[in-house]
């Protein structure tokens, strides 16, 4: 049965090629068109002085897909024919980044219906990159550069010397993010996604350093800052050497045929924007301690300003990525993100580390320099690949301060509590208030 439809099918379309003997080109093979924007290409139909004839006589249109994609129609209300061809001008708009296709049909006459002529022109819809993302970028890294000056304004060198003495957090922090990370990542992205891009995407992502906001989310968790500082420095350091690792070995497997592109450059660029106000930080904490003391003081605040800013902007820079977003790229970025955080609370406990420094170890682990990602991706492949790939680690952004902005409002909530029972034992009993402002003192001058 499946053999006579085939045979049925290939008469036909012989049928239909006999009839429209005209060949079908277009003046470009593939067309390039930015969202909002609008091109015109001429379609060219060659053949014989009656097949010419046929093309005035007949009804056409203009088919294309995915419809939310690209729009296209005739730019002119008939073909313009001399002795062996007719042209007609296509209006093409992009709609929105990605792929589609443009084609011509004839109304067949006698069955009423349309009739598609090969071949079809390739377009490809892609994002202009607006004032909005540079603004955005502009704003995050002068921003986060001067709230590293303040976290070097509470930066204790000598608690970093220790660490790097005896470095058990720094290498618990190394293998969660290099070892777990990217073998999770890359795993989530061959059980959930079919397509590869996203899959390198994901790849990227769960191979990139630690870093971002990171810091910020350690302060406000009460995490070690002074490790976390140090593990963020190390971390970008080694990126240097595990991207390309992890990236040539099983990146390569993803998709293959794609030329790679490290951003080394840009690694740097990290390293140096974390060292140089860090730097400038701890210079002030050290002529200036009064300042040093004041900026110490608002630094959880400033931290929670600058997340919500950030938030807001980078909604608004990338708000096209939140169409593309799927169930698929929010699992898979959940189970990514997620298990870095519990992988980092786990090998830290077995390790037996500090409460500050589990919350230091679990924060660097989970959250990924994205910008290393998006740089990765935009340098290695063709936009608006560069952009569907980008989605997944977008994905992962947002999916990364869920449970730890949960976790800040239980804290919140407990100390509220806490505070209440504080202030009751005090009416009760002044011994005990007196005991507590003495350990309140004693610990402030442990931290200072």
């Amino acid at each position: 049965m499946k053999f006579i439809v085939f045979l049925f099918l290939a008469a036909l379309q012989s049928s239909v090629s006999g009839v429209l003997g005209f060949n079908v080109t277009f003046n470009s093979s593939n067309v390039e068109v930015l969202v909002d924007g609008s091109v015109q290409v001429d379609v060219i139909l060659e053949g014989t002085e009656n097949e010419l004839e046929q093309i005035k006589a007949n009804n056409w249109t203009v088919f294309f897909g995915p419809s939310g994609t690209l729009e296209a129609e005739f730019g002119n209300s008939s073909f313009s024919c001399d002795s062996y061809r007719c042209i007609r001008e296509i209006d093409i708009r992009g709609l929105f980044l990605g792929f589609g296709t443009v084609s011509i049909a004839r109304m067949d006459p006698e069955s009423k219906t349309w009739i598609k002529l090969d071949p079809a022109l390739k377009v490809t819809v892609l994002r202009q990159e607006g004032i909005m993302n540079k603004v955005f970028i502009a704003f995050v890294a002068t921003i986060v550069t001067l709230n590293y000056v303040n976290m070097g304004c509470a930066l204790d060198l000598g608690v970093v010397k220790e660490v790097l003495r005896k470095p058990i957090g720094p290498i618990i922090g190394f293998f969660c993010q290099f070892v777990v990370m990217p073998l999770v990542a890359y795993g989530a992205g061959q059980l959930i996604f079919d397509d590869p891009v996203l899959r390198l995407g994901l790849f990227t992502f769960g191979s990139s350093p630690g870093g971002g906001a990171s810091n910020m989310w350690t302060v406000l968790l009460g995490g070690n800052l002074n490790l976390s500082i140090t593990m963020t420095f190390i971390s970008t350091l080694a990126a240097l050497g595990t991207i390309p690792f992890w990236l040539f070995t099983l990146g390569k497997t993803i998709l293959k045929g794609t030329n790679i592109v490290v951003p080394f450059q840009n690694i740097i660029i990290s390293l140096v924007s974390l060292i140089i106000p860090i730097g400038i930080g701890v210079l002030i904490q050290r002529r200036f301690p009064k300042v040093a003391a004041r900026s110490k003081r608002i630094l959880a605040p400033v931290c929670i300003i600058l997340l919500i800013c950030i938030v807001i902007l980078a909604s608004i820079a990338n708000s096209y990525m939140f169409f593309m977003l799927t169930w698929r790229m929010v699992i898979a970025a959940s189970l990514s993100v997620w298990t870095g955080f519990a992988a980092g609370v786990l090998v830290s406990f077995f390790f037996r580390m500090s409460c500050p420094d589990i919350v230091a170890i679990a924060v660097e682990t989970g959250i990924q320099n994205s910008g290393i990602a998006f740089v990765l991706l935009s340098y290695s492949l063709k936009a608006p690949v560069s952009d569907m790939a980008s989605v997944v680690p977008v994905a992962a952004s947002i999916i990364t301060p869920i449970p730890l902005f949960v976790i800040y409002c239980c804290q919140k909530c407990k100390r509220f509590c806490f505070k209440g029972d504080d202030l009751e034992l005090q009416e009760i009993n002044p011994k005990v208030k007196a005991k507590q402002e003495g350990e309140t003192n004693l610990a402030h001058n442990g931290i200072n």
